[in-house]
C-alpha cells in the first residue's frame, strides 16, 4: 500500500495479495480536501500529563476503482466518501469509547456525521460534530449511546439529551468483532456497519431528516 498526499488530494493505491480467501484485491484511489473544507479537530485533556487530540474528517469525496475476484468497483465522487481518522496524544492505561460516523448526501446537502463517547466524559471536551456542506457544526455536549451489549445488533439510539440537536436511530447491518488478548495488553472492539435515520440540527437551527444513512457505530474497550 501507498499513499501519497498533496494540499488537496490524498492518493491511495492498495495491492493486498490473499486478502480473503486467497483473492487479491487491487486498489486505486483518490480523496479530495476542498481548500476550504473544515474537520473537528480537539485536544482531551485527562490531566497535565495525559491528553489525545484527535482530528476526526468525515464526508471526503472519494473517487477510482476498487478491484478484486469478485468484481470491479467505481467509486464516484458524488456517492463515495473517506473518512480520516489521526490522533496523537498519551492514553490512559485502560480507555472506553463509542465512536460512530456516517457521510452522504441528505436534501441536497453533503453531510458527515461524528460522533463520540465514554471517552470524553467529564473533560468538558467532546468530539461530537456535524459537518454541513463542508463547515463544521460542533456539538458541545455529551450524547446519550443506548444499546444492547447483549445483543449489539438491535437498534441503537443516539442523542443529545439537553439541545436535542441529534435523535438518531442506528440499525446494524454487519457486525464486526476484533478481540485481542495478550495479558497487560488487550482490546475487544464490536463495529457496527449499518444505517442512520432521524434528525440532526445545524447551528443556523436548520432541521435535517436523515434516512437510512450509511455509516458505522462502535464499543471498544482498550487496555496498553
Amino acid at each position: 500500500m501507498s499513499m501519497k498526499e498533496t494540499d488537496n488530494t490524498t492518493n491511495i493505491n492498495v495491492h493486498w495479495p490473499k486478502f480473503y480467501q486467497g483473492r487479491t484485491l487491487e486498489a486505486q484511489l483518490t480523496v479530495d480536501r476542498e481548500p476550504n473544507s473544515e474537520s473537528l479537530n480537539v485536544v482531551i485533556p485527562w490531566s497535565s500529563k495525559r491528553f489525545q487530540f484527535t482530528s476526526k474528517q468525515v464526508a471526503l469525496p472519494v473517487s477510482g476503482m476498487i478491484s478484486w475476484s469478485e468484481g470491479n468497483y467505481q467509486m464516484q465522487s458524488r456517492d463515495s466518501f473517506a473518512t480520516l481518522d489521526f490522533g496523537r496524544g498519551k492514553w490512559p492505561y485502560q480507555s472506553k469509547w463509542n465512536w460512530g460516523a456516517a457521510s452522504g448526501f441528505v436534501d441536497g446537502y453533503r453531510i458527515g456525521l461524528n460522533f463520540g463517547g465514554q471517552w470524553t466524559e467529564g473533560t468538558g471536551q467532546t468530539e461530537n460534530g456535524l459537518i454541513i456542506d463542508s463547515k463544521l457544526n460542533k456539538l458541545h455536549d455529551e450524547l446519550d449511546w443506548i444499546y444492547d451489549k447483549q445483543d449489539y445488533m438491535k437498534p441503537w439510539v443516539i442523542n443529545s439529551p439537553n439541545d436535542h440537536r441529534v435523535k438518531l436511530m442506528f440499525e446494524p447491518l454487519f457486525e464486526r468483532v476484533s478481540k485481542t488478548n495478550l495479558g497487560f495488553i488487550k482490546s475487544n472492539v464490536h463495529q457496527m456497519i449499518g444505517y442512520y435515520s432521524g434528525t440532526i440540527e445545524a447551528d443556523d437551527g436548520r432541521i435535517i431528516q436523515i434516512q437510512r444513512l450509511l455509516g458505522w457505530a462502535e464499543d471498544h474497550e482498550a487496555r496498553w
